[in-house]
């Protein structure tokens, strides 16, 4: 008894003293630092795990575009936090740190390679260490997390800030289209004109949409209590709202492959409802008024033209040093250098507005940004990390089916889809996998594969459960 007060205390301390420090820092800010603060430091004497989930939904969704300041306030402190979390329930003793499964192991040993090879033949080392330092301090973040998934509980308040990450998310875009006279191209020239000034990017909503999306409909094919089945759906409309206003066609092919997926795993009839309804759709495209909005919701005249310019630039650009890459982040420096357009250009002044958009990422395509940038060993590691992924979302499929848990079975298959809907998207977007450890772009996909890590290493009892899920004889 006394020993327990005396842990409240010292913890009240700890977490003062945070709050003390975080308000000198950022007192320019004050107000704002502390009503966060106030929630966080509420949540810990209710339940120190719910402070996982606001980390997360705060982590996602204070935005740099918000204040910057207020951003690295709450990151900060959020990180310290969980290390706190984690020291205290681990202490020092490495022997007790949670196990990371061997194939992850060999994946970040050839993520770091990669990085560390190309940055030592690059002409830019000092960016590629900043990378690497980065991506450091991501990992960690990535470890701490995956060391607080303890039970089901746990999962479940990181699956709920995913939802209310995804509501926000869902609400501002929609705010945005009020403020556009809900007219899509007035909104789509308006981001043109203001880039990287959005509260959160299309894609990379696109890329979070597809995690939330494929999840939910998982969920959805559990035999559940009404109330939460209609909670679900609910959920999965608005995010496909939000989903068809983002206008994201990597991120939309994503979730119909997805979908797909998790209507072949779960209701074969209802797939070969779906398809039908497909073919028996496909002739309304070809009337006029609907083929004219298909043309220009999915921009159809425009699905090669300037993508094309890109990939011509960064041909060039990994024929020229496809073995060692140019470092990380260091592509940019070598567009102009191998730019196969003359200044001045139609072509030319569109590689430019991209060059200027984005610090790194220009080739537009996850995979062929590993390779531009890391070189072979890049490339080959942009290939093992879907590889891996789909690896242990296989294994952990097999271990749940012979515990019978029908909760954490449509779980993973929800991941699963998730995954092959990111892989998809990386085909032709860069970020959302591995982007050198920018939060807002990354932490979704690995905190999903912590999941899978977790389900691969922990015992996992048949009664435990996320959501009620039940088998369909209760």
């Amino acid at each position: 008894m006394i020993v327990s007060s005396l842990n409240k205390i010292i913890n009240l301390v700890l977490i003062s003293f945070a709050l003390g420090i975080t308000g000198i820092l950022f007192s320019d800010y004050i107000l704002g630092v502390l009503a966060i603060l106030i929630i966080i430091l509420l949540s810990l004497i209710v339940g120190e795990k719910v402070f996982l989930g606001l980390a997360i939904l705060s982590f996602l969704t204070l935005t740099s575009t918000l204040s910057l300041e207020l951003r690295l306030g709450v990151q900060l402190f959020n990180f310290l936090i969980l290390l706190y979390i984690f020291f205290k329930n681990y202490g020092l003793t490495f022997s007790r740190f949670p196990e990371i499964p061997g194939s992850v192991i060999f994946l970040i040993f050839l993520i770091y390679f990669s990085m560390i090879f190309s940055t030592i033949f690059s002409d830019y080392v000092a960016l590629g260490i900043q990378q690497i330092i980065r991506l450091s301090i991501f990992f960690l973040l990535i470890y701490v997390i995956y060391s607080l998934i303890e039970d089901s509980h746990d999962i479940k308040i990181i699956l709920i800030a995913f939802f209310l990450t995804g509501l926000i998310y869902c609400i501002s875009i929609l705010i945005e289209l009020a403020n556009n006279d809900f007219s899509f191209i007035q909104m789509n020239l308006n981001q043109l004109q203001k880039v990287g000034n959005d509260y959160i990017n299309m894609n990379t909503m696109g890329s979070f949409l597809i995690i939330v999306v494929s999840i939910t409909i998982a969920y959805l094919f559990g035999y559940m209590k009404k109330s939460l089945k209609r909670l679900f759906f609910f959920l999965l409309i608005f995010f496909l709202i939000g989903l068809f206003i983002t206008n994201s066609r990597a991120a939309i092919l994503g979730i119909i492959l997805s979908f797909l997926f998790l209507l072949y795993n779960l209701n074969k009839k209802v797939l070969k409802f779906v398809l039908g309804s497909i073919l028996m759709i496909i002739p309304l495209l070809f009337i006029g008024p609907v083929q004219e909005f298909v043309n220009l919701y999915f921009r159809m005249d425009n699905i090669s033209s300037g993508r094309n310019f890109i990939m011509e630039t960064i041909y060039n650009v990994i024929i020229n040093n496809p073995v060692l890459g140019y470092g990380p982040a260091a592509t940019k420096f070598a567009i102009y250098p191998n730019l196969p357009f003359m200044l001045g250009s139609p072509a030319e002044k569109f590689i430019l507005f991209h060059y200027n958009q984005i610090e790194f990422g220009h080739a537009h395509n996850f995979y062929l940004f590993f390779w531009s940038d890391l070189g072979i060993p890049g490339l080959i590691t942009s290939l093992m990390l879907p590889v891996i992924f789909f690896r242990l979302c296989l294994s952990a499929l097999k271990k749940i089916r012979k515990i019978n848990n029908n909760d954490y079975y449509y779980l993973i298959l929800g991941i699963t889809g998730a995954g092959i809907g990111l892989f998809t998207r990386g085909f032709f977007e860069w970020g959302g996998l591995i982007s050198y450890g920018t939060i807002n772009s990354d932490l979704p996909f690995w905190i999903i594969f912590s999941i899978i890590m977790y389900l691969n290493i922990k015992s996992i009892h048949p009664d435990e459960k996320i959501f009620p899920v039940l088998n369909p004889e209760k």
